[in-house]
């Protein structure tokens, strides 16, 4: 049965295969892209971001989000007011709550990606069950691996504040596909290959570009420049089964001719 494990990398190919409004650096960009998820699959299946795309510590990176993103006071209050309209009122209304609480310093440092929440409660009427639904508003997101640990944050620490859940949206003015961080969807993805296909398919460049760092993850011995480039790198090599690996590095050989071609022009 499928669930948000599946519902994500159903969402990362369905970006990889789009087309890009700009390319910045590694960084497809993407332009108002919304995603729905049911409540059913939102709670469907294990989601574990360090077997998924190799987070190295899931304590570590939960603490981050908190300290951005989950403002004590704020939740407390959009707790207790949706807990109020549902459990008193049960009558439709909803509430907002912002994404925000520690400032990240410095002119160079990016701003906060999150931006707010809206909770909406729906009271059972006619054929229908009261419901909840919730719309996630983004500035931007690295959809591979960032929003991975985005997804577990709500899922952990937020949602189970706000019931019963029957579809949430999740609204970006800008979202990712990072060729750097692609790859690391391989620790998951059972059949690499067709996934990859599809991207050629649709989006030649995008999909040579991933091919390249795959080929230096995948055949590099030394440290790359980035620490999170390397992380990833260690985890294709030591943490994918050997068959995997052996079946991408057979599959980037087949179509060694035309990467190194189209590199040179």
């Amino acid at each position: 049965m499928p669930g948000l494990k599946e519902r994500w990398l159903e969402l990362c190919l369905d970006l990889s295969q789009d087309p890009a409004y700009m390319v910045v650096g590694t960084r497809k960009i993407l332009r108002n892209v919304v995603w729905t998820i049911s409540g059913k699959d939102w709670h469907t299946g294990e989601f574990d971001v360090e077997k998924l795309v190799g987070y190295r510590s899931w304590r570590t990176k939960k603490t981050q989000l908190t300290k951005y993103y989950l403002n004590p006071e704020e939740f407390d209050r959009a707790k207790k007011k949706y807990a109020h309209i549902r459990d008193n009122l049960d009558r439709y209304d909803s509430v907002n709550m912002t994404l925000r609480n520690g400032d990240k310093f410095g002119w160079t440092a990016q701003d906060h990606c999150m931006a707010a929440m809206i909770i909406s409660y729906w009271p059972k009427r006619k054929g229908k069950d009261a419901a909840c639904e919730i719309d996630v508003y983004y500035r931007t997101t690295e959809v591979a691996k960032k929003f991975a640990a985005d997804l577990a944050f709500f899922r952990e620490e937020i949602f189970p504040a706000f019931s019963p859940i029957s579809k949430i949206r999740f609204v970006f003015s800008t979202c990712n596909m990072s060729v750097a961080f692609t790859p690391a969807l391989f620790l998951t993805i059972d059949e690499p290959i067709p996934f990859l296909e599809n991207i050629r398919e649709e989006d030649q460049r995008h999909w040579r570009r991933i091919c390249s760092y795959l080929t230096r993850y995948l055949c590099l011995k030394e440290d790359m420049k980035f620490r999170q480039h390397d992380r990833i790198r260690v985890k294709l090599q030591t943490v994918m089964a050997r068959n995997k690996q052996d079946e991408l590095k057979q599959y980037l050989d087949e179509h060694r001719e035309l990467l190194e071609i189209r590199s040179k022009g």
